[in-house]
């Protein structure tokens, strides 16, 4: 307590300190201010006056401020923070040598300051350094990653291998090539990838994504968010959370550039607040300010929150302002600059047809061929049953014969797939050489097949024609025909569409000896040495030979990482446990504790198959293996399983085998060059090629002396040494051969003749445009222009040019763009493939003319390190570069083709596709399944209050889901998730329906003046064809409806639906002939198409009778709501009438307007309805009569202030719920295991049909009839509260006795008024008084009371007006005037 004097009065103020036993920076200001009022002013301790009486706390106050006692400087001294000026400026000392700014003001007023006003509290410099440094900070917090993922190696990751690694995006594609380098995934074994765990700084964004997320995708929407600023941020966070568009990662694409569809106000958290925001800021309504003291600003905010459909989130309101969300992103191309995933190279594809002879010897009594032959001539349907007969082939091959069968196909077919090994093993197991049946015709083999023979059947892509430009050999470019139009021709091309092929064995086939094998091991130790070599080389450990115990012939040591192999076995052995052991260290290099590590049965069998395998494709003597415990192995294990076994059994042994067959060529090439070393290349060549490649190497070494004597005056050491290098001397300016030298013969000079050579022959073979013909893609190489290239290079460059590196190059990026397509095409449907195609021909055609004008660029002007600087074409050195910007642009504009073939055939269901339905479907299942799943979730969340232990969800969902949940949500899964995938399932059964309805009734073309219009259904499009070309204007017409011009189909269309004929409907220039509209064409065909089907239908209808047709009646019998309807058939009569049939259901007419729709529906029929209605009459009683029932408040003001309102507010204002504002609104059975927050969810989101109420909300009551029992609920925030008073009947106000007495004695006088009149009057006690007696003040004021009532009864009617009374009369009047006039004339008769 602070104690001055002013004058001559005493003043006092408290204080107090902050937690650190400080002064508040306010109140040192204001202690200051009471010093310099007073400077003899005292500072005491308050809380010890409290046990002080008043003359002892003023004697003290007086003591202490005369003897200037606890001063307020003192004070300040004591407990203020601020420090002194010599400390101040070690800080500022302190700060300049970190390289900081430094303020005073914190330190001296205790208060923060502005860092964008200068207050000079700090130096012009520290103010300039905090600037730069805020700018900084900003920057850096401008670059926090806004999206990050985990991306890990599937296949590793399932192996028990993990391999991850983060990812920020937006990233670029070089890095994304990296990630996926060090994780892994290189195409061939590993390739692919998933996100198993994300992080943003975007609250609620990594909610929706999911683990099987595009990289281009998230890359794509990280570039969004990175551009938006700060308010757009928060409406995008706020947008998520309102969740319209968030059902995938295509929706918030989109939502990001379209949240100009959304309202936010940031200021807004609640419904009152909304409330004042509306009327204080918008003003809607306009009250007065007296009103608004009065107004009900909550109740407000929430009603006009229900009307927008909006709501509070953290960032503020929002709500869908409903304008137009435009689709940016249809879920297929990403656009080219934010693609970033790298594409894998492409594998050989498999093949039907080749020429590879066989490692394992012919058998002299091969067993006969035994085809799988279909039922089906339908190639569809014929793949389907070779496919189906695979599946269980597979499952049968476990039997050790036709185990060890499918191990020896797999070792003489490694290049075929699983499956064609499998079909192969199952139909030919003793077959060695497989080819097609032209394939064995070739003159190079000279064999055909025998007549009568079977083939073997397996699954091969499909060959299809595509018509192409011919173009001319020598001038590369479109031959024309007479009209001057190209001509065009047809090639054939391979798509990765397949069908069932049929290939035939060498035993199938007569004719020319098949050459003998020379690859076979013969045993001899020389090839011995060689083969082991490359076992070596292809181990993942290191191999030894040591003594072991026991009867072991090898080990693998994991921790040692090493492969033991016994001693003193044979050199065949020795291989065959190589082998084995290099399978272990190859497969199972696993923890040993690790769940995915495979049993040790499983590991034997996978490792002893490869050798197996192996041995037998170098035709090593396997007769002493033996599978006789695979049968074992194999049971109740599922076929997935076994599946992935063989998968990795026969993707090992190819890759052993591949490893080892280049391990061993590069030995043997070794050996033949150690052998050709004894006489060198040089001398090899050609006198014309020795004298060419000498001067080559003279002025090389001449080039480089001139270059030295321009740059330094004099050639430098390093050259002269090249020069003695090469047997050159320079002396006097002349470069000269050394006398006794041989020729120059540097290895890289001659080891560029051989590429070059190797190259001259390859160019030689393919001068023009020829297509690449392989088995699934066929691609052109367009022509390279050779010359330009090799002057480009000698423009550019010392060396030489290697004659065909320029095509060569060009057909590597052809080559990979193949690999990209078929890796495309076998991801997505074939309706995509001749797009595919289309454009790996563009890029083949616009990389030959880029590269090529890159060549003419190069070639214009010589670099400066060629030509020297001394009189430089500079201006047209500037003109060439600007070119090759140009260039370049056009170049990254190609490689974007590889980004469209990439993303081709990526997006949504489109109803091009044949299999449109059949995917909806299945689509269609996954909703219901994940609507089903939200909804377990939910009951199993309400039933035990968390989610540990849920059955249905991974623990690691439910801890996310826990995590998610607001403090007002009921359940994990909120209403509106559900309420989003129900419609979205609603929206996914309506667009099966209009598939369905289009292709059963089809559409109708027209002619028109001028041409026709066709609805092509096989290319789902409505096609325009003119006969000659329409003008601007009909073209403009046509485009701004939608049309667009196909030059494939030569028509101008659109997608074939009936938007397509409301939009011809626009276009004058096509109306039909007939005078119709188009739309009116279609509906009288879909017409025409129903009469023709109903017209089918009426024989098969009337073949069919009798048919029942059923009918809901009510039950006369009721007696309660559980009996009220029964189902009742009918049985219809040959003259219109229908006889009685079955009762099939009794019950409520909700359960039978159910089981009626079943049964038109024909998922039930009139036996299983039976059976249903006996086990519903067998149930025990307790439970059949249970119902629910919902109570919401009536229309009207006396019910207003109830309304929405929750329950402790109206016990509050003193208001009781009465069953008499409510009316009932709906009653149902209630299902065994229902709560009330199952009732409470499903009419918020799937009200049933015959539900009239609103949504379920605050201050409805919902009755549940359980076990003979009522209890009522009320609906309240966030929960139920059980109101027994609602059930409480009003009990009838018991009747006073004498009122009873009062009606006896009246009716005996006939004066019953229905009133009581004992009490007396005032009058009555007036005159009580007058005679002297006493009266009860209490009987005066029921007197009093009484009297009043009374003068309120008895009140005289209200006196009618005088235009009242005049039109009475005027009425009775008219009444009287016939009487008058009938008497009239009985006086005159």
């Amino acid at each position: 307590m602070a104690f001055w004097k002013e004058g001559r009065s005493w003043h006092s103020e408290a204080f107090r300190l902050d937690m650190g036993a400080t002064l508040y920076p306010e109140d040192e200001w204001r202690l200051r201010e009471i010093e310099a009022a007073d400077p003899a002013a005292i500072v005491l301790n308050g809380y010890l006056s409290e046990d002080m009486t008043l003359d002892e706390l003023t004697t003290s106050i007086r003591y202490h401020y005369e003897h200037r006692m606890n001063g307020i400087t003192g004070f300040l001294t004591e407990y203020s923070d601020r420090l002194s000026p010599e400390e101040i400026e070690k800080g500022r000392a302190a700060a300049r040598a970190a390289g900081l700014p430094f303020s005073e003001k914190p330190f001296r007023d205790g208060e923060d300051f502005d860092p964008y006003v200068y207050d000079g509290s700090m130096s012009v410099e520290d103010y300039e350094l905090m600037q730069r440094m805020i700018e900084k900070e900003r920057s850096e917090r401008m670059d926090e990653p806004i999206l990050s993922g985990y991306l890990s190696n599937l296949g590793a990751y399932a192996g028990g291998r993990p391999a991850g690694e983060w990812v920020t995006f937006p990233t670029t594609a070089g890095h994304m090539k990296e990630v996926f380098d060090r994780i892994g995934i290189d195409f061939k074994h590993y390739e692919e990838w998933h996100f198993t765990e994300y992080q943003s700084s975007v609250p609620g964004l990594t909610e929706h994504l999911s683990e099987y997320s595009h990289p281009d995708e998230l890359n794509y929407l990280a570039k969004l968010l990175s551009m938006q600023f700060d308010d757009d941020r928060e409406k995008f966070v706020a947008a998520l959370t309102y969740g319209d568009h968030t059902g995938s990662l295509q929706d918030i694409i989109n939502l990001a550039q379209n949240l100009d569809c959304y309202w936010i106000y940031p200021s807004v958290h609640n419904e009152e607040e909304y409330g004042y925001y509306l009327v204080d800021e918008l003003e809607e309504p306009e009250l007065p300010e007296e009103a608004k003291k009065y107004f009900m600003y909550e109740e407000y905010g929430r009603d006009a929150a229900i009307n927008d459909g909006g709501l509070f989130t953290e960032q503020g309101y929002i709500y869908n302002n409903r304008n137009t969300f435009t689709e940016w992103y249809d879920g297929r191309d990403v656009p080219e600059e934010y693609r970033v995933t790298p594409q894998p190279e492409q594998d050989e594809p498999e093949k039907t047809d080749f020429d590879a002879v066989p490692t394992a010897t012919l058998p002299t009594e091969p067993r006969p061929v035994i085809p799988i032959i279909p039922a089906s001539n339908n190639s569809e349907e014929k793949l389907k049953e070779v496919t189906d007969r695979l599946e269980q082939g597979i499952s049968e091959l476990f039997d050790s014969e036709r185990y060890t069968d499918y191990l020896r196909v797999m070792s003489k077919f490694p290049q075929y797939s699983l499956r064609n090994t499998v079909l192969i093993a199952m139909q030919a197991p003793d077959a060695s050489h497989i080819m097609g049946f032209e394939a064995w015709k070739a003159p190079a083999i000279g064999r055909h097949v025998k007549a009568n023979e079977k083939g073997i059947r397996i699954i091969a892509p499909i060959k299809v024609k595509k018509q192409v430009e011919k173009i001319d050999p020598d001038t590369k470019q479109p031959v024309l025909d007479m009209n001057g139009k190209p001509v065009i021709e047809e090639t054939e091309i391979v798509i990765p569409k397949f069908k069932v092929v049929y290939v035939y064995d060498v035993a199938q086939t007569e004719g020319k000896e098949l050459p003998t094998l020379a690859d076979e091991l013969t045993g001899d130790v020389e090839q011995y040495k060689d083969f082991f070599a490359a076992i070596e080389k292809s181990s993942p450990f290191a191999i030894g030979f040591e003594a072991l115990s026991g009867n072991r012939k090898g080990g693998c040591i994991y921790d040692e990482r090493r492969i033991a192999i016994n001693e003193g076995m044979s050199e065949l052995q020795n291989v065959k446990t190589a082998i084995h052991e290099i399978a272990h260290a190859s497969l199972h290099d696993i923890d040993k504790d690790a769940p995915e590590r495979p049993d040790r049965r499983t590991r034997e069998v996978e490792a002893e198959s490869i050798a197996y395998a192996v041995c037998q494709h170098y035709g090593l003597d396997t007769s002493d293996y033996s599978f006789g415990y695979v049968a074992g192995w194999s049971s109740g294990r599922e076929l997935s399983e076994l599946k992935g076994s063989l998968e990795t059994i026969h993707t090992t042994a190819a890759k052993l085998i591949e490893t080892i067959d280049g391990h061993l060529a590069e030995i043997q090439k070794e050996q033949e060059h150690t052998a050709e070393q004894e006489t060198p290349v040089f001398d090899k060549l050609p006198p014309q090629q020795k004298q060419e490649l000498s001067d080559t190497v003279k002025d090389t070494l001449q080039t480089l002396i001139d270059m030295d004597r321009k740059s330094h005056g004099a050639v430098t050491e390093s050259t002269l040494e090249a020069v003695a290098a090469q047997g050159y001397s320079y002396k006097d300016g002349q470069l000269t051969k050394q006398s006794g030298q041989p020729e120059a013969k540097p290895q890289e000079q001659t080891e560029a003749l051989k590429e070059e050579q190797a190259a001259q022959e390859e160019t030689a073979e393919t001068p023009e445009a020829v297509p690449q013909e392989t088995t699934r893609t066929a691609a052109t190489y367009y022509t390279i222009n050779e010359a330009a290239a090799r002057r480009a290079k000698e423009m550019n460059s010392y060396s030489d040019y290697r004659p065909g590196s320029a095509t060569a190059e060009y057909r590597q990026y052809v080559d990979e763009a193949i690999q990209l397509a078929e890796r495309q095409k076998a991801r997505v449907d074939p309706m995509y493939h001749e797009k595919i195609d289309s454009l790996l021909d563009t890029y083949a055609r616009k990389l030959a003319a880029n590269m090529n004008k890159g060549y003419e660029i190069d070639a214009r002007v010589p670099s400066i390190l060629i030509a020297g600087g001394s009189n430089f074409p500079t201006r047209k050195k500037e003109k060439q570069n600007a070119a090759r910007d140009t260039n370049y642009r056009e170049w990254q504009e190609i490689q974007g083709l590889l980004d469209k073939i990439r993303s081709t055939g990526m997006g949504g269901i489109s109803a091009d596709d044949p299999q449109a339905v059949q995917k909806l479907e299945k689509k269609l299942a996954g909703l219901e399944k994940s609507q089903e799943t939200m909804k377990a979730v939910n009951a199993y969340y309400r039933k035990h209050k968390t989610l540990d232990g849920c059955p249905h969800i991974s623990p690691e969902q439910g801890r996310k889901l826990i995590a998610g949940m607001a403090s007002y949500d009921r359940a994990p899964y909120p209403a509106w998730a559900l309420s989003n995938n129900n419609a979205e399932i609603r929206r996914v059964k309506e667009r099966i329906k209009t598939l369905t309805q289009q292709k059963e009734t089809g559409f109708i073309g027209w002619e028109f003046d001028g041409g026709r219009v066709e609805a092509n259904t096989q290319d789902n499009r409505l096609q325009i064809f003119f006969d000659e070309k329409p003008d601007a204007a009909v073209r403009e017409e046509l485009k701004s409806n939608g049309f667009r011009w196909s030059p494939k189909a030569e028509a101008w269309q659109r997608q074939l639906n009936s938007n397509a004929y409301f939009a011809a409907n626009y276009v004058k220039s096509i109306q039909p002939l007939s005078g119709e509209k188009p739309t009116d064409l279609q509906r009288a065909h879909i017409r025409a198409q129903q009469s023709t089907a109903k017209a089918k239908d009426a024989p098969r209808e009337k073949a069919a009778m009798p048919e029942y047709i059923y009918k809901i009646e009510t039950n006369p019998r009721s007696d309660s709501r559980e009996n009220l309807s029964f189902l009742q058939a009918y049985l219809p009569q040959g003259d219109g009438t229908a006889a009685i049939g079955d009762v099939l259901y009794i019950g409520t007419p909700e359960k039978c307007r159910e089981l009626l729709g079943q049964l038109n529906a024909g998922e039930l029929t009139e036996g299983q309805i039976k059976e249903l209605y006996a086990k519903a009459q067998e149930q025990p009683e307790t439970g059949r009569d249970d119902t629910f029932s919902i109570y919401q408040l009536k229309d009207g003001d006396e019910t207003r202030d109830y309304r929405f309102e929750p329950y402790d507010r109206l016990q509050a204002a003193g208001l009781a719920i009465d069953r008499a504002n409510y009316e009932l609104v709906y009653t149902a059975p209630l299902v065994p295991g229902t709560s009330l927050d199952d009732i409470f969810t499903r009419f918020n989101i799937d009200h049933p049909k015959d539900f009239k109420g609103h949504s379920l909300s605050v201050s409805d009551v919902v009755v549940l009839h359980q076990d003979g029992q009522d209890t009522a609920h009320y609906v309240d925030r966030g929960d139920f509260k059980q109101i027994p008073e609602f059930l409480q009947e009003k009990q009838p106000q018991r009747e006073n006795p004498l009122k009873a007495a009062e009606q006896t004695t009246e009716q005996n006088y006939n004066m019953i008024d229905g009133r009581i009149n004992n009490t007396p009057t005032v009058d009555e006690l007036e005159a009580k008084v007058k005679a002297g007696e006493t009266i009860s003040l209490v009987d005066l004021a029921n007197a009093v009371k009484a009297d009043k009532e009374r003068s309120k009864a008895e009140k005289p009617e209200k006196k009618p007006s005088i235009r009242a009374q005049l039109k009475a009369d005027k009425e009775r009047a008219a009444q009287k005037k016939p009487a008058k006039q009938k008497s009239q004339g009985l006086e005159r008769s």
